[in-house]
């Protein structure tokens, strides 16, 4: 009796596949024929050449052909020659060889599919090794060395199951004689759900490499829906159907099953109470399941790679699979980044399974349990709008290409809005959908630095321990915000903001222009920015009250300001600003526009005249005081496009029952903070001066950050870094700093400077990502509950979320989108014990890709967890 044997020959005496005489024919044939480049360069790549230099030699015939160059001998070698790559490839030699051995290109298109399969081959021999090398990696756990290893095989077939593009008359005749048979009755795309009045809305079922969800709140019966259409198709089609199921287990579904096909209650079935005379039917159920080819996977957490091999292992077996379902997901894991939240990891599964539904040929069904807000109407049937969070009007995203802030309300499908990648760097990111959701009830969330945001308690907010419900946040919990937002826009009106910000500091706008400083150096650049950009204007200055307080008025040939008008109140008028007292500026559209140097501009000229510059001890103190709440939102906006943290304070009491509140925006006192923002501002005036003795001051002795400043990291990389540097005492490794030998967070939170040294002295890209970060992590000052407002969602798949009023927010409606059809599933009796419709149950199909939507119902008898049609009796 013979035994197989395991080999671990080596083969690599054998050469790689390969067929160099076919590679010398299509170079050959290349520079002979004008039209044969074009006859393959859609399904022929350079790396299927097994020799280098004929990869060179074919790369430079794609380089001239996408120029609409000729690829004859003379261009091609031109080509080589200009690139340097003539001698490589053996020279004129070489190819005039290849010409000489070729006699034709008729041959090119058989040659090339040739040189494709030898490509292949290696492809799957270097996969084949790298599973071999996997095998040997016996520190990685075994369930990753099986998904990478099939991942690594999967990606061969993908590249030899790649299409060319189909021209539209192919398509319709296959599309004509796809109707042909369905008019015949001979062929059916769609396979029946089982209810007849479901399958004429979804058009005779489900259909291939479709996408649909059934969303429900718990206790609606989605899981037993699912098990009864998995049945239906088993039995009525006698296809295949694969059940994950995430949330009960096989033994659960099958007494489902049974207790379905038997017409033995449930509970009977769990308790084993059976009489004898629902044996013999219990038998027969059995026997009739058993020949049903329905697949159960009860995996608590099951990968998408392994669902793909478990579903293709079914549909090699047996011919095809007609449906998968999976159940449900939000249970799902797809092994992403731990930070990543249900919403976002369900967003990332919901695309898998469409590629999945695509890649395979089958339609797939997920199931997915729709949020609370359904309990709060009045109407508890569910819509489309509770598969996804929501934000007011009153929240702002930034475009990337201008810096404009637009609201959520106006963004339109197509903008590149600022998000957040994965190395925490501030991104443009596509918009790929908008949606307005209606009204719902809005907290209003504030943060440490008194950025304010508005949204639904369900709304996920990125913090140190992921995307987190705005209801599931922590006290301890830390929302990530925008620290550095560098947008570099050309432009050279950046002076012109400083220009307006001395007039919303010091300037009154509401009659004629006017502008007051104690600071001569100050006045004297205000009017020198006046006559820059807007000359001919006289300047009454009045010295009456120890400052300098000028009028700027503009006078023509008639005596009169007519018909030019003051240009620099037109200029003031055109971005909203005049008749604005005090307590109403803002900082305009416009500002937003200038990228770095302009918003460094406007607050320099804020700064210099309604800001205020302390020492205190040995720190500097840096702020902005104001009795605009609107502008101290704008100015802690504007810090963060320049790259510097600040935070606004509470406002501050009145004095005496007439004044208004005042708001201060103060910047974080650390060192590097404050040199990078006064080494941004100009030297003009008293306040100039003192920026620069605060550069020099840090600059000579740069005081050590505190752990409670805005700009201290989360505690998790402090435990973080005591766990990478816990092994450096034992071993005796000593830094040059003697404070970075052993890392003792004491419950402190780490700053940039110390995270930077340790990641460059452990070589630790992680920590280098969280000391270079464009984030900040701020805690949350409070929640206020506003009452019910208008809502609106965008998806953003590209990041899975964008900045909204600085804070990094994730986005939703990545289930909808993906889906071709969204079914959800109601029972009035659930909400309303005394319904009058007991025993009914709607399927609402809220969307649906290529069809109508509407309303199914179908009777749900609770005792079987069993769906039935809807039989209505007939009139004759």
């Amino acid at each position: 009796m013979t035994q197989n044997k395991l080999n671990f020959s080596s083969e690599q005496d054998r050469l790689p596949p390969q067929n160099i005489e076919a590679e010398e024919a299509i170079l050959g044939g290349i520079m002979l024929d004008p039209e044969a480049i074009a006859r393959v360069c859609d399904r022929l790549i350079p790396e299927a050449f097994y020799i280098s230099s004929h990869k060179d030699i074919y790369q430079a015939a794609l380089r001239l052909h996408t120029q609409s160059r000729p690829t004859d001998l003379l261009s091609v070698t031109s080509w080589l020659t200009d690139n340097g790559l003539l001698f490589r490839v053996g020279g004129r030699d070489k190819l005039a060889t290849l010409i000489d051995r070729t006699v034709s290109a008729i041959n090119i298109d058989a040659l090339a599919e040739l040189v494709m399969e030898k490509y292949h081959r290696r492809q799957l021999i270097k996969a084949a090794n790298e599973i071999l090398h996997l095998g040997y990696e016996t520190e990685t756990e075994l369930p990753q060395i099986f998904d990478a290893a099939e991942e690594k095989v999967f990606s061969v077939t993908q590249q030899r199951s790649h299409d060319d593009l189909i021209h539209i008359s192919d398509c319709l005749v296959d599309a004509y004689q796809e109707i042909e048979s369905r008019y015949a009755g001979t062929s059916s795309p769609a396979i029946s759900t089982g209810f007849y009045d479901l399958d004429g809305l979804l058009g005779g079922g489900f259909r291939p490499k479709r996408l649909y969800i059934l969303a429900a709140r718990p206790s609606v019966g989605k899981s037993a829906l699912a098990g009864n259409l998995a049945l239906n198709v088993a039995q009525s089609q006698r296809l295949p159907v694969a059940v994950f199921s995430l949330e009960m287990s096989r033994e659960e579904y099958v007494q489902r099953f049974l207790s379905s096909e038997s017409g033995i209650e449930n509970s009977l079935l769990e308790t084993g109470r059976l009489s004898n005379n629902q044996w013999q039917p219990l038998s027969q159920a059995v026997a009739q399941l058993s020949e049903q080819g329905i697949f159960i996977n009860d995996n608590s957490c099951p990968t998408m790679n392994e669902i793909r091999s478990l579903v293709r292992k079914i549909s090699a077996t047996h011919g095809g699979v007609g449906l998968v379902i999976v159940d449900y997901l939000q249970l799902m894991s797809e092994g992403t980044d731990s930070r990543m939240n249900m919403t976002q990891r369900v967003g990332q599964i919901s695309r898998g399974l469409k590629k999945l539904a695509k890649d395979l040929d089958v339609p797939v069904l997920a199931l997915s349990q729709l949020s609370r807000e359904v309990e709060h109407r009045n109407d508890k049937r569910p819509v489309l709008s509770d598969l996804r969070d929501c934000l007011t009007r009153n929240v702002y995203l930034t475009v990337a290409s201008s810096g404009e802030r637009i609201s959520i309300a106006d963004v339109q499908i197509g903008t590149k809005v600022l998000a957040v990648n994965q190395q925490q760097k501030v991104v443009a990111a596509q918009v790929q959908q908008v949606w307005a959701k209606g009204v719902k009830p809005v907290y209003q969330v504030t943060t440490q630095s008194g950025l304010v945001i508005e949204c639904t308690d369900n709304h996920p907010i990125l913090t140190q321990r992921g995307y987190v419900a705005l209801k599931d946040l922590l006290q301890s919990d830390l929302v990530a915000t925008a620290y550095r937002v560098l947008l570099q826009h050309q432009t050279d009106d950046y002076l012109k903001a400083r220009l307006l910000g001395y007039l919303i500091g010091n300037g009154s706008i509401i009659n004629a222009v006017s502008f007051v400083t104690p600071d001569q150096e100050i006045y004297e650049d205000f009017c020198s920015l006046v006559n820059t950009f807007f000359p001919g204007g006289t300047f009454n200055l009045d010295r009456s009250k120890d400052c300098w307080e000028v009028d700027v008025s503009y006078h023509y040939d008639n005596g009169y300001g007519k018909p030019f008008g003051n240009p620099l109140r037109n200029w003031l008028r055109s971005l909203g600003l005049t008749g604005k007292r005090s307590y109403e500026k803002f900082a305009p559209q416009w500002v937003f526009t200038l990228g770095e140097k302009g918003a460094a501009e406007f607050l320099a000229g804020l700064l210099l005249t309604d800001g205020c510059i302390k020492r205190r001890s040995d720190k500097w103190d840096v702020v902005f005081d104001t009795s605009s709440f609107q502008l101290a939102q704008n100015v802690s906006e504007l810090l963060s496009r320049i790259g510097v943290a600040g935070t606004r304070s509470n406002p501050q009491k009145k004095k005496l029952e007439h004044h208004r509140l005042m708001y201060r925006v103060a910047l974080a006192r650390d060192g590097e903070n404050l040199i990078h923002f006064a080494s941004l501002m100009p030297d003009v005036g008293m306040k100039g001066r003192l920026l620069k003795q605060v550069l020099s001051d840090y600059l000579n002795c740069l005081p050590q950050p505190s752990g409670r400043s805005i700009l201290a990291l989360p505690l998790e990389i402090s435990t973080l870094v005591r766990e990478k540097t816990l092994h450096l005492r034992h071993q005796g490794i000593k830094h040059h700093d003697s404070t970075l030998r052993c890392w003792r967070d004491q419950g402190k939170r780490l700053n940039r400077r110390v995270c930077s040294q340790y990641a460059q002295f452990l070589n630790e890209p992680e920590l280098q990502m969280w000391s270079n970060s464009d984030l900040l992590w701020e805690s949350i000052r409070r929640v206020e509950y506003l009452g019910e407002h208008e809502t609106f969602d965008i998806c953003v798949p590209a990041t899975g979320n964008f900045l909204a009023n600085g804070v990094v927010v994730h986005n939703s409606g990545a289930v909808e989108q993906d889906s071709d059809v969204v079914i959800m599933l109601y029972r009035d009796e659930v909400h309303n014990p005394d319904s009058p419709d007991r025993g009914i149950s709607e399927l609402i199909v809220r969307k649906q890709r290529n069809g109508p939507t509407g309303t199914v119902k179908l009777l749900f008898d609770n005792q079987f967890t069993k769906f039935k049609n809807l039989v209505r009796h007939r009139q004759f």
